[in-house]
């Protein structure tokens, strides 16, 4: 972080050393101006929280160096790695070496970050306490950390100091920690540490009590795991605590549709903000959280900014910024059927004709299989689908047993089981649209 050239050092390897062509943390007026550079992380920075006073901003950011690659007549030479660890490589990061990611805390104003975590682990996931005095966080330091991972909740002071877990098990995962506005309450999504099949629950506790599972008797998973390829992540889950402490807004999946819920914290009672066959990407409330800025995808598009207000349940789209596109290609609009798979079980399709579809002619059909397998398909958009409906072929898609959003024992049941019910859900479902003729 020290922008001062060092000794020796050319203005490539300051530049490296900077963090140049990385994401950083900016900071600009909201009612305009120049945007100011904060943080020069050489691999980058990300997932900025502002202090509750707005005078600081914690973040993640990657520590430790990969192994240096000699070179031999200005040419990189080969090299080996010895890994021991079963976790050695992650998606959108490739290899990890050594590298971790930690808390840090800069001021919003500019100067020296401070590092607050350290260690063989990652910690991140982090969100200040209302009073601005403590900061919990998402970290994994079991003794066997690399080869059974587990979802930590641990309690630091705002200064680093104390760090100690709240939610260490062997039996609950917890992540996406959220304060109550008197900062007294913590809630978190949490699932079981084994055979859990994807299905998250939405928790609450008081640091050094037990926490209390409010979604039990829910058919909703409160977390995002609809598939699309127009994005590398899913939307953010962290609960939002309503203004009196007395609810939550969460994010949640059913029957392959993302929507936003209001959760009492006293009962557990569920009901719904938002509604539709569509997808939410991301949300945030305004002050008076009665207006929600929202990102939704659907089956025909990638994906727009609306608001909607909760007084009203009107809800309006601001952008349509595939307009031009969608106008010039075929978007096949999604058609649902039900079927029984194995056992009886219900089970929810999709088919996708190519233009100006002929029931009288023969097509070629694709099975589109998703992976996971703890996640769904559903009313977000999918380009590849599309292309292969305008190329001509009918595509079929299915969320066989296994799937998340239509509850947790349909999510549990291939535990163990992979290739067995799920597959013959699969040629249920192919054989349920031959029969359509």
């Amino acid at each position: 972080y020290k922008r001062q050239p060092q000794e020796g050092e050319d203005a490539g390897k300051r530049d490296k050393r900077l963090g140049k062509g990385k994401p950083q943390l900016w900071v600009i007026p909201a009612h305009g101006g120049e945007a100011r550079q904060v943080t020069f992380a050489k691999y980058g920075a990300g997932d900025p929280t502002w202090s509750p006073d707005g005078t600081k901003l914690l973040f993640t950011a990657r520590t430790g160096d990969p192994p240096e690659i000699p070179e031999h007549n200005g040419k990189r030479e080969p090299r080996s790695h010895r890994i021991t660890r079963i976790m050695y490589r992650f998606n959108n990061a490739g290899y990890i070496y050594e590298q971790r990611t930690h808390l840090f805390v800069v001021p919003a104003a500019g100067g020296e970050p401070t590092q607050l975590t350290d260690g063989d682990w990652d910690d991140g996931d982090a969100a200040w306490s209302p009073d601005g005095s403590q900061i919990v966080f998402g970290s994994d330091r079991h003794e066997d950390r690399w080869y059974v991972p587990r979802g930590e909740i641990w309690l630091m002071n705002a200064d680093g100091s104390n760090q100690h877990a709240i939610l260490a098990s062997d039996d609950l995962e917890g992540s996406h920690p959220a304060w109550s506005p008197d900062s007294r309450q913590i809630a978190f999504l949490g699932s079981p540490m084994w055979h859990g099949g994807g299905h998250s629950d939405v928790y609450v506790m008081r640091p050094g009590e037990q926490p209390c599972n409010l979604t039990m008797d829910h058919f909703e998973t409160f977390s995002d795991a609809i598939g699309s390829d127009m994005r590398t992540e899913h939307a953010d889950a962290t609960p939002v605590w309503r203004d009196d402490g007395q609810a939550l807004f969460v994010l949640a999946n059913a029957r392959g549709a993302g929507n936003i819920y209001q959760l009492a914290v006293a009962d557990g009672a569920l009901s719904p903000v938002t509604t539709g066959a569509h997808h939410v990407l991301g949300f945030s409330f305004d002050d008076s959280q009665n207006t929600l800025a929202l990102a939704l995808a659907d089956v025909q598009q990638p994906g727009d900014i609306f608001v909607h207000w909760r007084d009203s349940g009107n809800t309006e789209r601001l952008t349509d910024v595939n307009k031009d596109l969608l106008s010039e290609v075929y978007v096949g609009t999604p058609e649902t059927f039900q079927f029984k798979g194995a056992n009886g079980w219900d089970i929810e399709g999709w088919l996708i004709k190519p233009p100006n579809f002929d029931p009288n002619q023969r097509y070629p059909m694709i099975l589109e299989i998703h992976g996971g397998p703890n996640t769904s398909y559903g009313y977000s958009f999918n380009q590849e689908f599309q292309i292969l409906a305008g190329k001509g072929f009918v595509v079929v898609y299915t969320n066989p047993r296994g799937s998340t959003s239509y509850g947790r024992e349909f999510s549990k049941a291939v535990s163990g089981r992979w290739g067995q019910e799920d597959y013959e859900d699969l040629m249920a479902g192919v054989d349920t649209v031959l029969g359509m003729g």
